[in-house]
């Protein structure tokens, strides 16, 4: 009886811990200047990223704002990039990787943005992709 109230106990609790969790993460993305998650699609998200960084800016603003979102960049020279499709011009490629926490309303969720730019990093091409599950191939 007395080990049915503990484990009862614990589960209340991880419960707990993990509606507050999403709650408070929740909150917190109301400060971020990009909301990955508000995108379901692939398409609605490189929509959205071709809105907010138009061509001609500055990828560093670029970089910035996803970092400040929570994404993790890297800006490489085009021809040290792992990205297999280099644009035409394109001289400099940021990548910013971004990971839904496993607890948030969408888990396991990956976003990815491609920035390509010319010799003044300034943009000129744009990609973005949505990838549902762990495994992104």
């Amino acid at each position: 009886m007395k080990i049915r109230k503990i484990i009862k106990f614990i589960l209340i609790t991880m419960i707990g811990f993990m509606i507050g969790k999403i709650g408070v993460r929740e909150l917190h993305d109301s400060k971020r200047p990009f909301k990955f998650e508000e995108y379901k699609t692939g398409e609605i998200l490189e929509e959205a990223v071709r809105e907010k960084f138009p061509n001609g800016m500055d990828v560093h603003e670029a970089v910035n704002i996803l970092e400040n979102s929570g994404a993790k960049c890297s800006l490489d020279k085009s021809h040290e990039a792992r990205y297999p499709y280099i644009h035409k011009g394109a001289k400099y490629i940021a990548t910013c990787s971004y990971q839904a926490d496993f607890l948030s309303l969408n888990p396991l969720i990956s976003y990815r943005i491609v920035l390509q730019t010319n010799a003044n990093y300034k943009l000129i091409y744009i990609d973005a992709m949505r990838v549902n599950g762990v495994f992104v191939i």
